[in-house]
């Protein structure tokens, strides 16, 4: 397991507190030294959920505590007080941390080291001691240059971190002995999951739940596990189906369960520390869905859609309570019919130049769905030119009067929904000239090329969709074509729609120009 980044700090203080001793007692004893390093105060800034417990502020100090609520772990941090040798090095004492595991209430006692002072004298060893035979010794320098006795710790006091087992020494650079130091520092449980759901399946419930974290940028942590208790019951193993660890969210599965039989679900987090607090109760019921409808066909109108399907062939675990179909895709989709048991067939409101998926579910008696019954419904091109007329299509610079057989304009309208599918029609034989998307303000501006074997005379634009609040709307334009050869009649209107049309520049230009706007005025006369 790493260590954690308050074990760091613990290990370090440590360090630095085994060889520090003021100038003023290294003078009281005679011995020349470099200014040493003050013995530290340990500080530990809890961004981690981590709090110091106790610690051994003085020489041969006694500190007992119990663990809080909300910890699940401590990590100790005990050195020794180091011997004194006169003119050289003193013997090192010992360095112990280690994390073991905690409950809420459990005694600890520390016990720091005193220094020692004469040469030839040995440091104090520190300990921490518990319940059950628990204890931790860090042990003196020596006072003669000799090794030090050995460091040891109780079969239940091994640190559950392997990286942060330290049994090391800390000689330092001091000549006379520094005093022994105890750390312990709680580790928090982990956080319980949040946003738990449950949902039912066919003999089982998935659990979904987020797990929190300090830092928004920290990954999930793969030691991570979860538990699970079912109806109150024991704790046991949660299998995960599926983590996505971009929102930190975990999917798993509760199988076994009887279908139409509610239960309830708690969840604890897991790590190598412990457990999380439970989370509150949720509840579901496990139930085998009801077969889908079958053979679902659409009828489409340039205003209507009419489905038709036939009951479901398998049974679920709650009889049949009826149907809902709706339609989804571009549009503002949403359902269209709700239908009770018996009723297979429903006709609603559809605009042809709706591209959708119909979907229809059968609802059973525990408000529960089935599977979907699904067809993709393309749009229609309307048979007739609609008598209803709710404005025009125009180009780029205004009304569109007149065109050519196999000419690429610019076809413009408002007034739609926005966002939604607008079909292009050119009748009399109505031609498809395809289908674009309004913007979010329900407009649209599309490229069209009408076709090459358009007939002359009169024909219709036709742009049929949907109004904001989802009724048919039409736009509806009558332009001639002319015959091949001809001149283009209504130049200034054909122009608008982006193509290009160039004036001779010949004698007779004034009475042109002249004639244009007397036909222009008429025009807007009538």
């Amino acid at each position: 397991m790493p260590v954690s980044s308050s074990s760091r700090r613990v290990l370090g203080l440590l360090a630095a507190g085994t060889i520090g001793v003021s100038g003023a007692l290294l003078g009281s004893i005679g011995v020349a030294s470099a200014a040493p390093a003050p013995v530290p105060t340990p500080v530990v800034d809890g961004s981690d959920g981590d709090q110091v417990l106790a610690e051994t502020t003085a020489a041969a100090s006694t500190v007992s505590f119990a663990v809080p609520a909300g910890v699940c772990a401590v990590r100790f941090a005990v050195a020794g007080g180091s011997g004194a040798v006169a003119g050289s090095q003193g013997g090192a004492a010992g360095l112990v941390a280690t994390t073991v595991r905690a409950s809420v209430g459990q005694s600890f006692t520390l016990v720091g080291g005193d220094a020692a002072i004469p040469p030839g004298v040995d440091g104090q060893q520190s300990t921490v001691t518990g319940g059950n035979g628990f204890s931790i010794t860090a042990a003196g320098g020596s006072g003669t240059s000799t090794p030090r006795a050995a460091n040891s710790l109780s079969p239940n006091a091994v640190s559950i971190e392997a990286d942060n087992a330290v049994d090391g020494s800390t000689a330092g650079t001091q000549f006379a002995g520094g005093p022994g130091v105890s750390l312990a520092v709680g580790v928090a449980c982990p956080k319980a999951p949040e946003s738990v759901s449950a949902r039912g399946a066919d003999g089982s419930v998935q659990l979904r739940f987020s797990v929190p974290v300090d830092d928004p940028d920290e990954p999930l942590d793969d030691d991570l596990s979860f538990m699970v208790s079912v109806d109150g019951g024991s704790f046991r193993s949660l299998p995960v189906t599926s983590v996505d660890p971009t929102i930190r969210e975990v999917a798993g599965t509760v199988g076994g369960l009887t279908n139409g039989t509610p239960h309830t679900f708690a969840v604890r987090t897991v790590s190598y520390i412990g457990s999380s607090a439970p989370t509150t109760t949720r509840t579901a019921t496990p139930y085998l869905p009801i077969g889908a409808p079958q053979g679902l066909t659409v009828t489409r109108t340039d205003t209507t859609a009419t489905v038709s399907f036939s009951a479901p062939t398998t049974a679920g675990t709650y009889a049949l309570d009826g149907y809902s179909v709706g339609y989804g895709g571009r549009e503002m989709g949403d359902e269209a019919c709700r239908l009770p048991v018996g009723v297979t067939t429903c006709t609603f409101p559809l605009p042809a130049g709706a591209d959708v998926s119909i979907t229809v579910f059968a609802l059973d008696a525990g408000f529960q769905s089935s599977l979907p019954a699904t067809v993709q419904s393309p749009p229609v091109v309307p048979a007739t030119v609609p008598t209803k007329d709710d404005g025009d299509i125009t180009g780029p610079a205004g009304p569109i009067t007149a065109v050519q057989a196999g000419q690429e304009l610019t076809l413009q309208g408002l007034g739609f929904a926005p966002l939604s599918t607008v079909q292009l029609t050119l009748f009399s034989a109505p031609v498809s000239l395809g289908t674009t998307v309004t913007d979010a303000d329900g407009r649209f501006s599309v490229r069209v090329t009408l076709p090459a074997g358009l007939t002359a005379g009169t024909h219709t634009l036709v742009a049929t969709g949907i109004n904001p609040d989802g009724t048919t709307r039409y736009l509806v334009t009558t332009v001639t074509v002319a015959a091949s050869g001809d001149g283009v009649a209504g130049a200034p209107a054909l122009a608008a729609t982006g193509a290009d049309t160039a004036v001779p520049l010949a004698g007779g230009v004034a009475a042109l120009l002249v004639g244009a706007g007397l036909l222009v005025g008429a025009r807007r006369r009538s």
